[in-house]
């Protein structure tokens, strides 16, 4: 895909376009040294200082997330054979052979106490001090190809935080090919918890790579909520989380609520991702700051495709860029949604360059006093079910620029209109131009309305 008209090309990390690696990796420990282990404290990566953008208009732009510091390790070491059992062989239609296939029920390989008691094993061997809590330094963690049965959470770093490594699920390149995590247990909605979660404040530069995240919903679920998550992603509460996380080439699915959930987390790279069956959102950002999503596929949520909505008086969400992603089969639409509650703030957030065949929503939402500012929805795409609309319901400087309906003539469904409309509420102000629908003959710009007053047609109000 060619960014060079992404104004923020230059401020993030060139990922792969592919979704999974093809270098098969040695199945070794490393020698540290007679010191026992390498050095591995370093300091968090330098954010740097906000850079405004100003648009040709007085609208000002998002400021862009800072990169994510990638890991850096010196060593490699290969989980247990006994947390996976082997898969059954599969093929395609026609005979070919097709990697292998985890049955859906099976005894738990991957319990969290044989987890911690591993993790501190290695720790031992490390040399680090009280290794019951010590870090685990500086690894490549691989996981071979086969089965991991889960039946509760498995917190990756709850007991040893994780610093410089990488969880290497990545062997063939092949989706089949890869270590399946399989969940047997079915999360409760509300109070459940997630399949995997890194959550630990200690965390710094952790890469999830390679890996299929089953759940146990066979079909499309009802509507759940953050309970049901396939990879929980940031801390429990305010101020605390990991820092520079990257997750990239995994398939998460048939997840219960929300394929991916983040709640506070400073800076997190999400890349070339497969996001399929989820009960609520693809993608739910909770919390956090300096957050980029590009390349991914999010296929058939229960709710939203990508969404941003903050807890009240929990955290905020800030420099965050969703780009280069294509959103299909979501049953509230491509909502790239930015939502800030009471006492939360979200701003500096663009969307740009996405594309879906579901209804092309745009939402901004300031609720009883969450504030936004600087939120960006430029050049997005719907290109299949003709139904599109703007609900801009909150923030100051919020450019919706050049985002098109290519296929008409539109339609109402759901949230949108017929003919298209970009409404907004009194108090919002910023820039707007560009966005049109095809009445089935040409392209013809979106109607405007104040919020409530559908009749009327007004000039989206400038930024003082």
């Amino acid at each position: 895909m060619n960014r060079t008209h992404l104004p923020w090309a230059l401020r993030v990390r060139r990922l792969p376009t592919v979704l999974f690696s093809t270098a098969l990796l040695t199945a070794c420990i490393v020698a540290t040294g007679s010191t026992g282990h390498p050095h591995h404290v370093s300091p968090a990566v330098t954010r740097p200082a906000a850079t405004v953008v100003r648009a040709a208009s007085a609208t000002v732009l998002p400021t862009p997330p800072a990169p994510v510091a990638p890991p850096s390790t010196v060593g490699t070491i290969v989980v247990p054979a006994s947390f996976r059992v082997p898969g059954d062989p599969a093929t395609t239609t026609d005979g070919a052979p097709l990697g292998y296939s985890c049955p859906p029920t099976h005894a738990t390989t991957l319990a969290q106490a044989d987890w911690t008691e591993w993790l501190t094993t290695v720790a031992r061997w490390l040399g680090e001090p009280g290794p019951g809590s010590a870090p685990i330094p500086g690894l490549r963690i691989e996981f071979p190809p086969g089965c991991y049965y889960l039946d509760a959470t498995l917190s990756l770093d709850q007991s040893h935080p994780f610093v410089d490594v990488v969880l290497d699920g990545t062997y063939t390149g092949q989706g089949a090919d890869s270590p399946q995590f399989i969940q047997t247990n079915v999360p409760d909605c509300d109070t459940g918890t997630p399949m995997l979660a890194l959550q630990h404040t200690g965390s710094a530069r952790v890469e999830i790579e390679g890996f299929t995240l089953q759940g146990s919903a066979t079909e499309p679920p009802p509507y759940c909520g953050a309970g049901g998550a396939g990879l929980h992603v940031g801390g429990l509460s305010l101020g605390t989380g990991p820092h520079d996380v990257t997750v990239q080439g995994n398939i998460i699915r048939d997840n219960w609520g929300d394929n991916l959930y983040i709640t506070p987390v400073e800076g997190l790279d999400v890349a070339n991702n497969l996001f399929y069956m989820a009960g609520r959102d693809s993608l739910s950002v909770i919390g956090g700051s300096d957050e980029t999503f590009t390349g991914n596929f999010l296929i058939n949520a229960g709710g939203y495709a990508f969404n941003i909505e903050t807890i009240p008086n929990l955290d905020s969400v800030q420099r965050v860029l969703v780009a280069f992603n294509d959103a299909e089969l979501a049953t509230k639409g491509l909502l790239w949604n930015a939502t800030a509650f009471w006492g939360t703030t979200v701003q500096d957030v663009m969307f740009q360059s996405n594309v879906t065949s579901s209804p092309l929503i745009m939402w901004t939402g300031a609720v009883l006093g969450g504030i936004e500012h600087r939120i960006a929805f430029i050049g997005n795409v719907g290109r299949g079910r003709p139904s599109a609309q703007f609900q801009i319901y909150g923030g100051d400087n919020v450019t919706v620029k050049n985002n098109k309906l290519i296929k008409g003539p539109p339609q109402a469904s759901g949230y949108t209109a017929n003919p298209p409309v970009f409404f907004f509420a009194d108090g919002v102000c910023g820039a707007q131009s560009g966005n049109t629908y095809w009445s089935g003959t040409a392209a013809v710009p979106f109607r405007m309305g104040m919020l409530h007053q559908n009749g009327y047609t007004w000039p989206f109000p400038a930024c003082p």
